[in-house]
């Protein structure tokens, strides 16, 4: 078993902290449900009775140097005998690591009975101590009463997130574009799937996340008066707490001589670039965006135009939520680079899956990304980007959707 520390100053380490969080990052591996139980039940077994629940995290209940982090990472590899390997990191409240163990064993096949056995097994780590730390419970923030006409006006999924969360989250707003007819008959249609994909979107946002129902606008085939114009209004509905998400689906174009990226709203002309919705046109609207975080979905042809530069390095993913909500964002996740895209959207089914089949209390952007990444990959000639929207004040934070 793999350590950075010596077993005895390890036992002082974690028995010097009050509470012990476990946290998958790794939430699409097979039999997490089962996994995180037994996971959870092992330190409860060793007498860490003082178990958060990962919502702690992001609360000022608590003081974040008494807490522990446990982060876990399972993943299967296939080849000629599938293997499983564990990954367990303790890190603490600056995000340094001060414990690591790392173990990866052959298994014959990926059922439930092996996972869990090789799993136990890994866990030998947490079998090194007995933990005797007992602490009082802590002491809970008093706010003064809100004075009369002064209450502050939420909807009832935004309290839910402020309960749960602990992320002092503004509103959630959405914005989702689809375009499947179009006016000028050399456009050809897209057999109404770009307006089924916003429709399908708006669902599993209301019923999943923390936007209300209001504040999720779907438009459908609409002219390029009408995107710019809803645009505007979202412009001056979002505050610098709130998050923004604009969708978009149906025909884009890219001109190799210019470089630049084009929507193609319900009223494009082939013959007339008039109605076009240009990138460059596009980034303006969202830099008017005055929200914490904007992130926009795009499931076009050559939608990967809308980056300045390649896409961004992930390999702070796994960084605490509440560090990323913290900074602002302008993110992008397209559906592919400077191709075409197929009609039937193997980008969409595989994003609607991931959100409807989340169950972790926060998905960031990244993480949305790389769950989409390798099967669309895999099952469709495209490449999905995820990247910063340039110069329009992304500070390196990412958006995170909140679970109801």
């Amino acid at each position: 078993m793999g350590s950075v520390l010596q077993a005895q100053t390890d036992l002082t380490v974690l028995n010097s902290y009050k509470y012990l969080v476990v946290k998958p990052t790794n939430i699409h591996v097979t039999y997490s449900a089962e996994i995180k139980e037994l996971i959870t039940a092992k330190f409860k077994e060793r007498g860490f009775t003082n178990l958060l629940d990962q919502s702690a995290l992001y609360t000022s209940e608590y003081n974040p140097c008494d807490i522990i982090t446990c982060e876990y990472n399972l993943t299967h590899l296939t080849g000629n005998s599938p293997e499983l390997v564990s990954e367990y990191n303790f890190i603490d409240c600056n995000y340094s690591i001060i414990l690591t163990s790392k173990e990866t064993a052959k298994i014959q096949f990926i059922n439930e009975k092996n996972v869990l056995k090789v799993t136990n097994k890994h866990l030998a780590l947490a079998n090194l101590y007995t933990y005797t730390y007992t602490p009082k419970a802590p002491a809970r923030k008093t706010e003064k009463p809100a004075e009369k006409n002064q209450v502050a006006e939420k909807s009832e999924n935004q309290t839910q997130a402020d309960e749960n969360a602990g992320i002092e989250a503004g509103k959630y707003f959405a914005l989702l574009i689809g375009v499947s007819n179009y006016d000028d008959p050399a456009i050809p249609d897209l057999d109404n799937l770009p307006v089924s994909d916003a429709e399908k979107l708006a669902a599993v946002l209301e019923k999943n996340y923390t936007f209300s129902k209001e504040d999720i606008s779907v438009l459908k085939n609409p002219s390029r008066r009408e995107i710019v114009i809803a645009l505007d209004q979202i412009s001056k509905s979002a505050t610098e707490n709130d998050n923004v998400l604009i969708f978009y689906a149906g025909h884009g174009h890219y001109e190799d001589d210019s470089q630049v990226g084009y929507w193609l709203p319900k009223d494009a002309e082939v013959s007339n670039t008039s109605n076009w919705l240009y990138n460059d046109q596009l980034v303006i609207n969202l830099k008017k965006i005055k929200s914490k975080h904007t992130l926009l979905i795009s499931d076009a042809c050559f939608s990967g135009s809308i980056f300045k530069s390649r896409s961004i390095s992930l390999q702070n993913a796994g960084d605490a939520i509440k560090k990323k909500y913290e900074l602002p964002s302008r993110k992008a996740i397209t559906s592919g680079t400077l191709k075409t895209v197929p009609n039937v959207s193997i980008f969409m089914k595989y994003l609607l899956d991931r959100l409807d089949h989340n169950f972790e209390p926060f998905l960031s952007a990244s993480q949305l990304f790389q769950s989409v990444e390798i099967p669309v990959g895999n099952n469709s000639p495209t490449t999905p980007q995820y990247g910063v929207i340039q110069n329009i004040g992304d500070e390196g934070g990412d958006f995170i959707f909140i679970k109801r």
